[in-house]
């Protein structure tokens, strides 16, 4: 893929996703499908270059029911390039730890980037807005424009550009949590 194509496919992001800068952060908040290696392979290296120095944070996770030979591989290609938050995607009929267990697997594997794990969607997002401050980037990817998780036989409403905004918005007045 060229990399011109990233530029324009991030420039894009950056000006239409929902959450970017809307609760006075001064750092970028975005939500992207990003779903496959290659996706992610060409666009992280240009969300880190955005960074300008500072942090790129990443909240990812794995889908249940899917190619697990699909998600060491989604957890080392995440942490070369970012810090990780791992946390529940939807994992259907699967153990939602083991799925967890295997992308944070991958990313400590990949020795560059931190990699913590926080079952809970809402707060892997509240953890990772608490990292950021200026000039970082913060990333929710996977989901993109999906609007339910669901567990076993339970489908539970959530949306990852809400749930983003809100935990900016929870943020917004709060010290940074630390470094991650």
């Amino acid at each position: 893929m060229p990399t011109y194509w990233v530029r324009r496919r991030a420039s894009r992001l950056c000006t239409a996703s929902p959450g970017r800068l809307d609760a006075g952060q001064d750092f970028l908040a975005l939500v992207d499908y990003m779903h496959n290696t290659s996706g992610r392979k060409e666009l992280l290296p240009f969300l880190r270059s955005l960074t300008a120095g500072g942090l790129f944070i990443l909240v990812i996770g794995a889908t249940g029911d899917r190619d697990p030979s699909k998600r060491f591989p989604l957890g080392h290609t995440a942490a070369a390039y970012a810090d990780v938050v791992v946390t529940d995607e939807s994992p259907f009929s699967e153990n939602p730890q083991r799925l967890r267990a295997e992308v944070a697997e991958g990313a400590r594997e990949a020795g560059r980037a931190e990699a913590v794990v926080e079952p809970d969607r809402r707060r892997a997002f509240d953890l990772a807005v608490s990292y950021a401050t200026g000039g970082d980037v913060l990333v929710v990817a996977g989901r993109g424009s999906q609007l339910h998780q669901t567990f076993g036989h339970t489908t539970k409403k959530f949306d990852d550009r809400r749930q983003l905004r809100a935990a900016l918005q929870r943020a917004a007045d709060v010290e940074p949590h630390g470094s991650i």
